[in-house]
């Protein structure tokens, strides 16, 4: 079934988290979460209202949250997108201290060839689906671990759950993990800002891609391939929040 259009609710990138925290206290307060003041406000009781009709529309829930699963309140997951150098790490970062990177269910570059590395087809996203249902339901999860200097899988680590667990990365609001969500957004900002970003990280030697080779890979695979899925991903976000161009990644 296909889900229900609603009209995002836009943010400039200053005072965005406070805004979303705000929503995600009216959502937590549905699941028997006390993790902050809640806003009874309009906006947000629409945003509530949205979410019920993703919901319905995406897994079958008839309301935006189950607030008890086997005597345990679930927790609230929040997923973000936006093109490279959007700020999307930034924004998950001042959200929550559990954050689930879409980065670590990328293939190993290796096996893979440059043109599919960022298709959604070939990451693992099954089994981020099956993480963020884990979390959500107040379980600590086992996760891949992807090296950005090796870029293949490395191994594995353990992630404590939360009261918020955010995901993001490039296809955090693609359907199949969408379904575990409870707020969507959308982060933007310019080409220009977003490519200045990764040279700065590939200058530092975070990313050793190297900057000629990451510079072509923006350029011809990251920016086509994400636009393909851009349109939708931003029509799911309940949230589209404007990247001042201040942020880093």
């Amino acid at each position: 079934m296909s889900e229900l259009a609603h009209e995002p609710e836009l943010l400039q990138w200053s005072g965005a988290s406070k805004r979303i925290l705000e929503a995600v206290a009216v959502i937590a307060a549905a699941k028997n979460l006390a993790v902050g003041r809640v806003s009874g406000n309009g906006d947000d009781m629409k945003l509530v209202t949205d979410i019920a009709s993703k919901n319905a529309a995406a897994v079958g829930n008839e309301t935006p949250v189950h607030a008890m699963r086997n005597g345990t309140s679930e927790r609230v997951v929040i997923g973000i997108t936006g093109p490279v150098g959007a700020g999307k790490s930034t924004l998950a970062a001042q959200l929550s201290t559990c954050v689930i990177a879409t980065d670590h269910y990328f293939p190993n570059y290796d096996v893979t060839p440059e043109h599919l590395r960022d298709v959604p087809e070939y990451s693992d996203l099954p089994r981020l689906a099956s993480d963020l249902a884990a979390l959500r339901r107040g379980e600590d999860v086992t996760i891949p671990v992807w090296s950005f200097v090796s870029h293949s899988r490395e191994g594995y680590q353990r992630v404590q759950g939360a009261p918020i667990v955010v995901c993001e990365g490039i296809h955090a609001l693609h359907e199949i993990p969408r379904a575990h969500l409870d707020i969507s957004i959308y982060v933007d900002a310019p080409s220009t800002v977003r490519w200045s970003r990764w040279e700065a990280l590939e200058l530092s030697g975070v990313r050793q891609l190297g900057v000629e080779q990451a510079r072509a890979f923006f350029h011809e695979f990251a920016e086509p391939i994400f636009g393909r899925f851009a349109g939708g991903y931003k029509s799911a976000a309940h949230f589209v929040v404007v990247n001042d161009g201040h942020a880093g990644l």
